[in-house]
């Protein structure tokens, strides 16, 4: 009897269940990126913590532009990105521009931490959660680029691996190079 209750609430218990936790970070099935159109749009606001613990927020970035890369440490797709990701930071920080990782790691800040080390990332990189994916729309896969003005206004997203040269024509335009 317990048996067949529970069976007949299982299929409702998981259709809740996906709907109310759903599947955000698929990993890109794609070596080549997807650019998707979106209208300029403000970046959302969000306070999250750096991997030293601090609080970073966007307005820590004015006068920069961005480039504003979501991904995790154990997604291939990501990995492929970060070398493209580090030599354009390298190329053009400074008082201008920067990029900003979002990890959505489970694994935690630590783990985050060591692989950032090992792989010699020189940007900021902060541990994303739930609402600030949902702030920026929701993400169909992992890696995703935002691409920000000096402004903080969206004006690209780009879905799966970029190229480089995709990502540093984004990077001079923003720039006015």
């Amino acid at each position: 009897m317990r048996y067949e209750r529970l069976m007949e609430r299982t299929p409702i218990v998981l259709s809740i269940g996906l709907q109310v936790f759903p599947l955000l970070l698929l990993p890109a099935a794609i070596s080549r990126a997807e650019l998707v159109a979106i209208a300029s749009k403000p970046v959302p606001q969000f306070v999250l913590k750096d991997l030293a613990g601090k609080d970073v927020k966007p307005s820590d970035f004015d006068g920069k532009a961005l480039l504003v890369f979501f991904w995790t440490t154990g997604d291939k797709w990501c990995q492929a990105q970060l070398k493209s990701l580090i030599e354009l930071h390298q190329q053009y920080s400074g008082n201008e521009f920067t990029v900003l990782g979002i990890s959505l790691d489970d694994k935690g800040k630590d783990a985050v931490k060591a692989f950032a080390a090992s792989n010699k990332i020189n940007f900021p990189i902060v541990m994303g959660d739930y609402k600030v994916v949902q702030d920026f729309g929701g993400l169909t896969a992992i890696p995703t680029i935002f691409v920000l003005e000096k402004n903080h206004n969206i004006v690209q997203k780009h879905v799966g691996v970029v190229e480089k040269n995709t990502l540093e024509n984004a990077v001079k335009s923003i720039l006015g190079k």
